[in-house]
């Protein structure tokens, strides 16, 4: 089950067991949640993580689209060197800040 932890204004998001189909359909109306709650940053912690298909790709342009909406902003964190190409492919890298894990990935 992914993991959402909400602490003021920013929300850190899990995905588990990947940003896939089942982990986005979980998440999205929790996010939606947490955004209408106040939260204005977004952290995907994608550290380890090395599973994103369409339907996360669409989570992360959803919850980019709505957080900015409102001022804020989504950061990707820990991606792995495959999913920094995907995402830099479809040029995501341009509206997402991706950075380096705890660990130099990403």
């Amino acid at each position: 089950m992914s993991v959402i932890e909400q602490g003021g204004n920013a929300v850190r998001v899990r995905p588990e067991p990947g940003l896939v189909a089942s982990a986005a359909e979980e998440l999205r109306p929790r996010l939606l949640e947490a955004v209408r709650s106040g939260a204005v940053e977004v952290v995907f912690d994608l550290e380890g993580i090395q599973q994103i298909d369409s339907l996360g790709i669409g989570l992360l342009i959803a919850t980019h689209n709505t957080v900015t909406s409102q001022g804020g902003r989504v950061r990707v964190v820990g991606p792995s060197p495959e999913v920094v190409r995907l995402l830099r492919s479809m040029r995501l890298d341009r509206h997402l800040a991706l950075e380096p894990g705890p660990d130099g990935s990403g």
